[in-house]
């Protein structure tokens, strides 16, 4: 979202890569004697769905502020492209998601939306999605922690 309202130039090459570690994922899920020299921990396991389930609450959240602004008060804007790169990242997870997944996801996972202030404090969006935690996931500390409070 932050990306969408704030560098709307930055979609296509963040959704780009994120694709492409999608279809890197996939290729090795499909053959697994390929190691493609890829850190283990990097693609392994509890990544995989912790990563996808990531990019569906994400999904959805472009999905909602961007097909019903005017629920939060916003003006419709021209989406086209950016549901343009939703489709992109969507195709990209099919062979990882179904539709008992996403489901799973909207009635026990999705966070609420609110309104947040981007990075540089000069932007207001609406999103589900904790940069921060999003950040601390990428860095690979996110998923410990996630595992850690689910363990409790």
């Amino acid at each position: 979202q932050e990306i969408i309202i704030s560098e709307p130039s930055g979609l296509s090459p963040h959704v780009s890569l994120l694709c492409l570690i999608l279809n890197i994922m996939h290729i090795c899920k499909e053959n697994p004697s390929i190691d493609g020299g890829f850190p283990v921990p990097f693609f392994g396991q509890t990544f995989h769905s912790d990563f996808v389930e990531q990019l569906v609450i994400q999904s959805i959240d472009v999905l909602y502020s961007q097909l019903l602004p005017g629920a939060w008060g916003l003006r419709p804007n021209s989406h086209e492209d950016v549901l343009t790169y939703v489709d992109a990242l969507r195709d990209a997870l099919l062979p990882f998601i179904s539709t008992e997944f996403i489901a799973e996801i909207l009635v026990n996972r999705f966070p609420p939306q609110e309104w947040k202030r981007s990075t540089s404090g000069k932007i207001k969006f609406i999103s589900s999605v904790d940069s921060d935690a999003w950040a601390l996931f990428l860095s690979g500390q996110g998923s410990e922690a996630k595992r850690e409070s689910e363990s409790e």
